[in-house]
């Protein structure tokens, strides 16, 4: 079977699908993050080439709108019977618990056509997964069998009687049906949030897995009950052209030692001048702001690669390791090595990887 890797030149087309009774907030919200992968923390940084490696797609059974548990109205971008469509990835939706009845529910309407469709999809290459009591209609198409399993915690017992050839799990917020399966189900509660994750680290990138779990306030997998820690946001909307420019420029150059002295020729002004603007437009003093770029960036390397800390010290433009420890102690409130500890994703990109 073929692996679950877009081509190059396309973004990732994940369709979210969007049977009746569905949960509607396990269809917006993971659209939501896909929707600002890579986008909103490049505008929050200021920086506006970003691209957006997602194409979200909410699949229905037909053109009338769908819905969801509750009543909300979800109108689909794509029908199950559109010829051509082939997503790279497949998100089932949390599914209400009384409308999880198996046997008495008829599989046939609404669900049914759902459940072909992932089969077929999955067979030609895609990667599926299915959000707590959703995992009830991928169960249907018997690609679990065999495999291990995670759902709500209040399905759990009913799902395994009547599913027998899965193995049902309770310890994983997440759970894979193995390597190259293509398969990951997810627990109660926020989980699907993890999932979002796994995916953008797996097809977009560690760092913009984190990036998107500081905008969403999310932890993962290797975050579980960790405090935050601070991000920086560079004011960009302060109206000095010319300090937009230096802030440009230091955003591009950070790690070397001039720095500060090329920002300053890329603004035109004097050195009083520079820092007096400077700190009247962004708040900061010139070389405060260049500190948080630094700091900003050494998160991200702890974060998503395993340099050492004195390499990710001379990646950012600090040569003194002891002097670099000291200050992102100070800035971050915690040591470089418990910072990665606390912070680092090794485990959501092994499963990645494990999982496509």
């Amino acid at each position: 079977m073929k692996s679950a890797v877009a081509p190059a030149g396309r973004r990732v087309r994940v369709a979210i699908l969007a049977p009746e009774h569905a949960l509607g907030w396990t269809i917006m919200g993971p659209a939501d993050m896909l929707h600002s992968a890579g986008t909103l923390w490049a505008s929050l940084q200021g920086e506006p080439d970003a691209v957006n490696r997602f194409e979200v797609a909410i699949v229905g059974r037909s053109s009338q709108p769908v819905v969801c548990f509750q009543g909300l109205r979800l109108m689909p971008d794509i029908l199950l019977g559109d010829a051509g469509y082939e997503p790279d990835v497949i998100i089932v939706p949390a599914l209400f618990e009384e409308s999880v009845r198996f046997g008495r529910s008829g599989w046939s309407t609404p669900w049914r056509p759902f459940v072909e469709w992932i089969k077929a999809r999955h067979a030609r290459g895609a990667f599926v997964a299915a959000i707590s009591t959703g995992v009830a209609l991928l169960a249907e198409t018997a690609l679990l069998d065999g495999h291990r399993a995670t759902t709500h915690w209040a399905m759990m017992e009913a799902m395994a009687a009547n599913y027998r050839r899965i193995e049902f799990v309770h310890q994983n917020g997440l759970q894979s049906a193995g390597a190259g399966s293509r398969l990951v189900t997810t627990a109660a509660g926020t989980a699907w949030q993890s999932l979002v994750l796994l995916l953008v680290a797996r097809f977009a990138g560690a760092q913009q897995s984190i990036e998107l779990a500081r905008l969403f306030s999310t932890q993962s997998l290797a975050d579980q009950g960790k405090r935050g820690c601070p991000g920086f946001v560079p004011p960009s909307d302060h109206g000095d052209a010319q300090v937009l420019r230096a802030q440009r420029a230091i955003a591009g150059n950070f790690e070397h030692a001039d720095a500060l002295v090329d920002a300053m020729e890329k603004a035109s002004m004097t050195r009083r001048t520079f820092e007096r603007r400077f700190r009247a437009a962004t708040g900061y003093s010139p070389l405060a702001y260049l500190q948080e770029v630094r700091m900003q960036r050494a998160r991200h390397l702890l974060d998503s690669t395993v340099h050492g800390v004195d390499e990710v010290a001379g990646f950012v433009g600090y040569g003194d390791v002891a002097h670099f420890r000291s200050l992102f102690t100070r800035m971050s409130g915690m040591t470089p090595s418990h910072y990665r500890e606390a912070f680092g994703m090794g485990g959501m990109l092994e499963m990645a990887q494990e999982v496509l």
